[in-house]
């Protein structure tokens, strides 16, 4: 049995090239062991959602989405670990799931303005255009004037043949 703060030191180290399934018996991977018992710390949903990032970027999206989930699962009101998670899934090719998160973001926080994008491109692809229109005009009121988001919100309204919001970006 490791002890709490063993386990928290776990879950907050980077991913080693030997996914959770490869640890030893006497080292449980973090994915593997139980949750913790009455009246012990609790996991941080932080140093898992790091990990799961660090996942992500080596493309490991399977332990990416299991650290992530855990940290939605701890922290089911942080927007910030649903749109991590969103990513992932998106990454996944896994457009539902990552459109359901990128919703459930936007309702705890409609001014998260990260979740907007995403969600207009998966729209797009959907050929909902009204839908990824409505994210494109909501990311136009919501980001600062000097940003360089500007730029991208300027191509999506280009590409949807929406000329003078393009320009008026620049």
């Amino acid at each position: 049995k490791t002890s709490p703060a063993a386990q928290a030191a776990d879950a907050s180290e980077p991913p080693s090239d030997n996914p959770p399934s490869e640890a030893t018996p006497s080292e449980p991977a973090a994915g593997d062991r139980p949750a913790a018992a009455a009246g012990e710390e609790q996991i941080d949903p932080d140093a898992l959602a790091r990990r799961g990032d660090a996942f992500a970027a080596r493309h490991d999206f399977e332990h990416a989405l299991a650290d992530l989930s855990k940290a939605v699962e701890l922290r089911p009101e942080d927007p910030e670990y649903l749109y991590q998670r969103a990513l992932v899934y998106r990454q996944m090719g896994r457009a539902n799931l990552a459109a359901a998160d990128l919703d459930k973001v936007i309702t705890l926080n409609p001014d998260f303005l990260r979740a907007y994008l995403p969600r207009s491109e998966i729209r797009l692809h959907e050929q909902n255009i009204d839908g990824a229109i409505a994210d494109l005009d909501t990311m136009d009121r919501l980001a600062p004037k000097q940003s360089d988001l500007r730029f991208v919100l300027a191509q999506r309204y280009e590409a949807l043949d929406r000329f003078s919001q393009a320009i008026a970006q620049y």
